[in-house]
Order: structure tokens, then C-alpha cells, then sequence
């Protein structure tokens, strides 16, 4: 009997009190809107606790707002009870002993005649609706002006509170910090400070946003970040690894692919648009062992044998934006006769300045040109080793 009474529940209130119920599943929302947004600040944030302290103004706003909805929704006009009531005022009306009351005794309505009466007392504060719909009103004009008020706080803040702000807050809510930063005059001190946060986050996100990489890219042209730092910008963007398998038996083939991780802008550099060029992948074979019987020629053909050609130098130059989609630059295939161990290695070159798919020639010195400006060149050279095992 509960458990019916209880399925029952929802239905009467849609029926009876739809109004509130709306009320209350709008105020429902606010409140997993408030917690859901707490939960992504935190998430996007370089400091979790930072970003619950940074999420509180929006989820006070949305608790605002479920606050008014729940008054509201309890404030509503609503009849309560199976007594009569007259339609008018609301006064209950009670058995008459000595003779029939045609009239309200309380407003004078004429309650005999059909729809006089109303079955319930009357319950509802029109006042404390019209107090629930001020307070959503006010939750919802400080959301609206939460930009202006933002960058009002932003330029009384010290510089250290807006460096910690932009460096550690989600970077879709540091707008205003980086706007009242721009018109102050930092010290180099604290410019460092911003440039290796920076920079730090890239490598743990592998991505900065827009104007994290614009602040970089301003300073960079201006001369006022360190050479160091400067270096350590171009020489973070990319990231290569060698993908071995870590033992292959004597004669058995195994294979090396070289893998690359851009960590830069989808736009230019300030030096120019960066491209990588591959040099090549290549392997030290183990020699074979002192006590091998066969003559040094037949040893010699069986290492040549053994060995693929090795990767050669690419003649253009590659879309670093292309290992977000496949981040095989390169691969080859060796093997070795002789049990030990083969060193593979591979040399990727980072240009600044030429184009995408522009030709290369490689000189004397194993150094690739271009016929756009090399306004920058990194050579980038990464080794992995295979353990051969005997058959």
C-alpha cells in the first residue's frame, strides 16, 4: 500500500501542482549544472583546489538561482485538504446548526450558487513568489554581468595573484587576467615566471591555447623573453620516440617506426611555419661472436644480408600538424644473423621557416637546405635498442 502511494506521488503532483514541479526540476538542474561546472574548473585547472576556489562565483550564481525556483515552488497557490472553502476568500466553511448561510460571513460572497465553493484551504504567499523570481532575477543579472565585474577585479588584483590566475586557472576563464597583465609593466623576474609556466603546461597538456601561445609569440618578437628560454620554446615543440620491440631472435625480422608529438600551434612560429624533415632511420647490427668458424667475407655478406636498406632522407619537407593523425614519420625492417645487440637510431631535422612540402637537398655535411630561409634548424636524434637472441 506505501509503495503504491508512493508511485501515486508523482502523478498528483503533475496533475495538481505542475507549476511547482517545474519549478523544482529547474531548480534540480541548477544545482548539477553548479556541481558538473565545480567539477570541470577543477578538472581544467593546473591546481584542483584552485579550481574549486575559482568555480564557486558561477556555482553560487546557479545555487542563487535553485534557492529562488525551491521558494518559489513552495510559495505557489495551492488547496490542501478535502474541506470547503469559499471561492472567494477562502474562509472555511463550517455546518450550519440553526439556519443555511447563503453568504460568506467573511467577504458576503453568495457561496450557494455553483463554483461558490472550492474544495481545500487555500495555502500559497504571493509575496514569496514574487521574493523567488527577484532572487533568480538577481543570480541571473550577475551572471550577465560577470565580464564587466570580472575585469573590474582583474585590474585591483596585485601582478602575482593575476600570474598565479593565468598560469594555473582553466585558460577559458583567464581572459580578464591576461587583459589587465597586458597593461601593466612586468618585471623580467616575472616574465620568466610566466614564460616557464607556459611552457611547462604545453608539455603536460601538449597544447597551449590561443592567447597563452600569443603572449609567447609577442614577447619572443618584442626580445624581451631569455635566450634560454627562448631556445627551449623551439626545442619542446616536437618530440620523437623510436617504437622497437624489445628482443628479436637471430634471423628474425623486426621492425622500428619512428613516431613524432607536436606540441605547437596549428599557426605559424615567430620565426616562420615549422617542418620536419626525416634523415633517416638506420641500425648497428651485432658483429658476429669470436669462436664463429665462417670467413670474414661470408661473415660480412651475411650482415649485409641481414640487414634492410635503412630509411632514407626525405626530399620535402612534412606538416608537423600531420602526427595528430598519424604520427608514423618513418619505419624500416631489420635483422640480424648474429646474436646481441642492435642499436637503431634516427635523426628527424626541425626547420623554422620553410614551407610545408618544400624540396630539400641534403650537402656534403648531411645538413638539409631549402630554398626558403632557414631561419632556424634543430637536429633531433633519438636511439632504441633490440636484444637478439640466439635461435
Amino acid at each position: 500500500m506505501g509503495a503504491a502511494l508512493v508511485s501515486t506521488l508523482p502523478a498528483r503532483l503533475v496533475r495538481q501542482r505542475p507549476a511547482a514541479l517545474l519549478a523544482l526540476g529547474g531548480a534540480g538542474f541548477a544545482v548539477a549544472v553548479a556541481l558538473g561546472q565545480m567539477v570541470v574548473t577543477a578538472y581544467k585547472s593546473q591546481n584542483p583546489l584552485l579550481g574549486v576556489v575559482l568555480g564557486l562565483p558561477q556555482a553560487i550564481e546557479l545555487a542563487l538561482v535553485a534557492l529562488g525556483l525551491v521558494v518559489v515552488a513552495k510559495a505557489l497557490p495551492r488547496r490542501v485538504g478535502g474541506s470547503l472553502h469559499c471561492s472567494e476568500c477562502g474562509y472555511q466553511r463550517v455546518e450550519e446548526r440553526d439556519r443555511l448561510l447563503a453568504h460568506c460571513p467573511e467577504c458576503g460572497h453568495f457561496w450557494r450558487h455553483f463554483g461558490g465553493w472550492r474544495v481545500g484551504k487555500p495555502l500559497g504567499n504571493p509575496r514569496a513568489v514574487v521574493g523567488g523570481f527577484v532572487l533568480c532575477a538577481a543570480a541571473l543579472s550577475v551572471f550577465l554581468l560577470r565580464d564587466t565585474v570580472s575585469r573590474w577585479f582583474a585590474t585591483q588584483l596585485p601582478t602575482p595573484l593575476l600570474v598565479s590566475h593565468v598560469l594555473n586557472a582553466p585558460p577559458d576563464s583567464a581572459a580578464q587576467s591576461w587583459g589587465a597583465l597586458d597593461q601593466r609593466i612586468l618585471t623580467s623576474g616575472q616574465l620568466r615566471w610566466i614564460a616557464e609556466g607556459l611552457l611547462e603546461r604545453r608539455t603536460r597538456a601538449s597544447v597551449l591555447d590561443r592567447r597563452s601561445t600569443n603572449w609567447l609569440h609577442k614577447r619572443m618578437d618584442d626580445g624581451s623573453l631569455d635566450g634560454d628560454l627562448v631556445t627551449r620554446y623551439y626545442e619542446e615543440l616536437a618530440d620523437f620516440t623510436l617504437d622497437v620491440p624489445p628482443s628479436a631472435l637471430a634471423g628474425q625480422t623486426f621492425s622500428a617506426v619512428l613516431k613524432g608529438r607536436y606540441v605547437g600551434s596549428a599557426g605559424d612560429t615567430p620565426l616562420g611555419q615549422l617542418t620536419f624533415v626525416v634523415e633517416g632511420v638506420r641500425v648497428e647490427l651485432p658483429g658476429p661472436p669470436a669462436d664463429d668458424k665462417r670467413t670474414d667475407f661470408e661473415k660480412q655478406f651475411l650482415t649485409t644480408m641481414a640487414s634492410a636498406v635503412p630509411v632514407g632522407q626525405q626530399n620535402k619537407t612534412m606538416d608537423p600538424l600531420r602526427v595528430h593523425v598519424n604520427p608514423t614519420l618513418a619505419s624500416g625492417d631489420f635483422s640480424s644473423e648474429f646474436p646481441g645487440v642492435a642499436t637503431v637510431h634516427a635523426v628527424v631535422w626541425v626547420l623554422a621557416g620553410p614551407p610545408d612540402g618544400e624540396p630539400v637537398r641534403w650537402g656534403a655535411d648531411g645538413v638539409p637546405t631549402t630554398l626558403s630561409l632557414q631561419r632556424k634548424v634543430i637536429r633531433r636524434e633519438v636511439t632504441a635498442t633490440v636484444q637478439i637472441n640466439e635461435r
